[in-house]
């Protein structure tokens, strides 16, 4: 990203000390800041590492979209990762989820760690602007999330589905409700997006449509975050482990 050296100024960093300063809008609604890699779109908040037979092995988050049962997804934390997520973007609707639940890879594993029993969910929506990135090319995102719901699982290593439980209409409230409030309290910040798009005031009808559009798809990512609320334990080890995810969008 050489041209972030070259047109990022210092009133920026004055701006971003004031608002990562406040963490809270002004409207009373907070903004949470996210650093995501270039690419990134799937992260947890931890992962667990083991040696095994004198290597390492790793519980990637990245092991739920394999499709493979025998991989999974295991927090890193002590105890029974209560608190514990994960975030995906998908910059989609969403119409159901599938969970492949515990580490599945045959019954005894399965049995030995504990499984979810109940998940916290909830939506989110995250913008950025122009030159909110670092030269390790690391973009800076405002985020906001929804309200949250519950999943009940079975304990079952067998795939369950969900229908998402926020409406297709709701969906787009949250994120429209969320696009106005980014403009309304990271005006410094959206001003640097309209000197790309124009003045977002001045159009209206289609033209008005059409730069939130635009706003939304390049300066925004929306997904899912999901997170242990319960489980069910396991009989040898407390690592709590998620095999699969399924998301089907519309």
């Amino acid at each position: 990203m050489k041209s972030f050296k070259q047109w990022i100024f210092p009133a920026m960093i004055f701006f971003l000390l004031i608002f990562f300063s406040s963490g809270w809008s002004e409207s009373g609604s907070p903004w949470k800041e996210l650093h995501l890699k270039s690419g990134q779109s799937l992260w947890a908040s931890s992962e667990l590492v083991e040696i095994y037979k004198d290597r390492t092995v790793k519980y990637s988050v990245k092991n739920i979209f394999d499709h493979k049962t025998d991989t999974c997804w295991a927090e890193g934390v002590k105890g029974n990762g209560i608190g514990e997520n994960i975030t995906i973007v998908v910059n989609k609707d969403i119409s159901r989820i599938g969970i492949i639940n515990g580490n599945a890879t045959n019954p005894e594993i399965y049995r030995r760690n504990n499984r979810i029993k109940k998940l916290k969910c909830y939506m989110f929506i995250a913008f950025t602007a122009p030159g909110l990135v670092s030269e390790a090319d690391s973009y800076l995102y405002f985020m906001k999330s929804a309200q949250a719901f519950t999943i009940d699982l079975n304990d079952s290593p067998e795939m369950q589905y969900f229908d998402f439980p926020v409406i297709l209409d709701d969906q787009h409230e949250f994120r429209e409700r969320a696009m106005e409030d980014f403009i309304n309290d990271q005006q410094f910040f959206f001003e640097q997006i309209e000197k790309e798009l124009g003045v977002r005031k001045k159009k209206q009808g289609e033209e008005r449509k059409q730069f939130d559009n635009d706003f939304l798809a390049a300066f925004s990512i929306y997904g899912l975050i999901i997170e242990i609320e319960e489980v069910f334990s396991g009989s040898k080890y407390q690592d709590t482990c998620i095999s699969e995810i399924k998301i089907e969008m519309i």
